[in-house]
């Protein structure tokens, strides 16, 4: 059982439903942080937020996810966000259970340029229009997922780390995924997901 909390307003937990093709999974916006205080924003600029981005979608850069989730969580919110994401914007769209934002300009991620991503679940997405979903999976290194109700989502496991101690003891897992949805045709979905799972 995978449990995912808001990152990094722990006091938020959004309970939602992520759509993709016709199947249903429980998914919330983004991620929990190991440490009781969540790290400040390591983003000093608007060029820095999109020359990070890249980075983050990749797990290559954790305080840049953490500091890109908590913008885009300040944003969903009506909060005003760190000045460096003053420029996103969040985007109305069709599915009520993922989250989509607009960059102030376009970012490479992946080898393709995108200026739209998705809080999904527990994962920060580029939105990649026209990309091919079965090369992005042979380019990453992917497998399909493992639950007989995701086959259609593949995912890479870069990093797990035993958090907490006792009936709080979790472990947080952070994957690479590619997958698409319905409400956004010809459009694949490339990021990171940070999860927390029941040991």
């Amino acid at each position: 059982m995978s449990m995912h909390l808001l990152h990094p307003l722990r006091s938020r937990l959004l309970s939602a439903t992520l759509v993709i093709g016709s199947v249903v999974a429980p998914a919330a916006v983004a991620h929990a942080a190991e440490q009781d205080e969540s790290p400040a924003s390591t983003i000093a600029t608007a060029d820095e937020a999109l020359a990070r981005l890249g980075d983050a979608l990749a797990c290559r850069d954790d305080a840049a996810y953490y500091a890109i989730s908590q913008a885009l969580s300040d944003i969903h919110y009506k909060e005003q966000p760190d000045p460096a994401f003053a420029g996103w914007k969040e985007v109305e769209q069709d599915n009520a259970f993922v989250y989509e934002f607009a960059l102030p300009r376009p970012v490479e991620a992946f080898g393709h340029e995108t200026q739209r991503v998705l809080l999904a679940g527990s994962g920060l997405m580029a939105m990649l229009p026209g990309a091919d979903r079965d090369s992005l999976v042979a380019q990453l290194q992917l497998t399909r997922a493992g639950f007989p109700s995701t086959g259609h989502i593949y995912t890479r496991e870069i990093d797990r780390t035993e958090v907490g101690e006792g009936a709080f003891a979790m472990t947080q897992v952070i994957r690479l995924t590619v997958s698409t949805i319905t409400t956004h045709p010809d459009v694949t979905l490339a990021g990171c997901e940070y999860a927390l799972e029941e040991r």
